[in-house]
């Protein structure tokens, strides 16, 4: 019986964050066994098991702004190359869309869209460029959200995502 490859296209790629990361660092389980330096004392109260998680959910935050972030030219740090994906699946199909939605958002004719679809399909290290820029844009909300229960991160993390989730009304002005 053969084993089936995960498709990785990001194997070597560099996935970075802003210099300014021990913060995130410091909420993940894998916080390099240091309990000293995590704030988080308890495995089960860390808000992401890994860095790339946070890195992850950065990027769904940025995606959310169409705005260019301040500390996009601020050093970046590599913290883990793309093999970290390797059978995520889901993790490399997020990264394709969102890199796609991110390249059409700016199109302006049909023949730019297909040209956004071959960069997806073609270029994987513009893809992951595109998400460590998303990343950037979207760890300051994601500090703030994770900043907003001093006692358990996970909560303030749980509670501000569930408020940013929540529907909103026909008419609400901020739709």
């Amino acid at each position: 019986m053969a084993s089936a490859v995960a498709w990785n296209p990001f194997q070597n790629e560099p996935l970075k964050v802003p210099e300014d990361y021990e913060w995130l660092k410091e909420l993940t389980k894998s916080a390099g066994g240091d309990n000293q330096r995590r704030r988080v004392s308890q495995d089960d109260l860390a808000p992401f098991n890994r860095l790339v998680d946070g890195w992850l959910l950065a990027i769904a935050l940025g995606a959310r702004h169409h705005s260019e972030p301040a500390n996009y030219e601020a050093p970046t740090h590599r913290f883990e190359y793309g093999s970290r994906l390797a059978g995520n699946e889901h993790a490399i199909d997020f990264l394709h869309q969102v890199a796609l939605a991110e390249l059409l958002r700016t199109v302006q004719n049909p023949e730019e869209a297909e040209k956004a679809a071959y960069v997806v399909i073609d270029e994987p290290a513009r893809v992951i460029a595109i998400c460590n820029h998303l990343a950037a844009r979207g760890m300051p909300e994601l500090r703030e959200l994770v900043d907003s229960a001093a006692q358990f991160p996970l909560y303030g993390l749980l509670r501000g995502l569930a408020k940013e989730l929540e529907p909103t009304s026909p008419g609400d002005p901020s739709e």
